[in-house]
Formats: C-alpha cells, sequence, structure tokens
C-alpha cells in the first residue's frame, strides 16, 4: 500500500494573544481519526490555548495495527469479568471507599469551560 506523506504548516488565530512562558516546542504524536467532514481535530494542551500556534503536520496513512481498537476484545472483557469476580470475592472496597459518592467528589478535579470563565 502506498504511504501518503505530505508536509503542511497551517497557522492558527485565537482569540487573544497572551504573553505567556511556553516551551518553544511541544512535540504530539498521534493518531487521529477524521471527522465526517475529513478534517482532524487536535486538542492543545492548557498553555496554547489562548494565543496563535503554529503547527507543522505530517499526514501518512497510519496501519490498521497502529489503531487503538476501538471495542473490547472477548479476551479484554473476560479479564475484566474475572478481575471483577475477584473483587466481589474480598469483599469489595468497603473498607477503602466506605462512601464512594464523597470519595468520588474528592478526586474530582473541575476544569474551566471554554467560554464560561
Amino acid at each position: 500500500m502506498p504511504r501518503l506523506a505530505k508536509s503542511y504548516q497551517v497557522f492558527a488565530l485565537a482569540t487573544s494573544a497572551k504573553p505567556a512562558s511556553v516551551p518553544p516546542v511541544s512535540t504530539i504524536t498521534a493518531i487521529l481519526e477524521p471527522h465526517a467532514d475529513g478534517s482532524l481535530h487536535l486538542p492543545l494542551p492548557a498553555e496554547l490555548q489562548h494565543r496563535r500556534v503554529r503547527v507543522e503536520a505530517t499526514l501518512e496513512a497510519a496501519d490498521e495495527s497502529e489503531s487503538v481498537p476501538r471495542l473490547a476484545t472477548p479476551e479484554m472483557l473476560g479479564q475484566r469479568r474475572e478481575a471483577l469476580a475477584e473483587l466481589r470475592a474480598m469483599g469489595g472496597l468497603k473498607d477503602v471507599i466506605p462512601d464512594p459518592t464523597a470519595w468520588q467528589r474528592e478526586q474530582r478535579e473541575d476544569r474551566p469551560l471554554p467560554g464560561r470563565e
């Protein structure tokens, strides 16, 4: 199968350009799935979300073996069932987490939603 490789430079404008100390280069390697309109969407690190961003991308078809499976395989489901059965046999986590709702509130880290600062 021929490999598709193209190099693009994209300049995106953010709503406000605030000076910030950002490392000179942030390298991200990812396999992205195209949206229905054919575009790719790349989440930005927090320190780059409110400023102009220079992006250099090399686009090439990913081998299917590189893709993360979307659904759990029967083997994975079996391993999960076994782990849950062992946990139930041990009596669960009541001694570690007596109030799951309170524990979840303590663990949760809220983040500001875009456009709602």
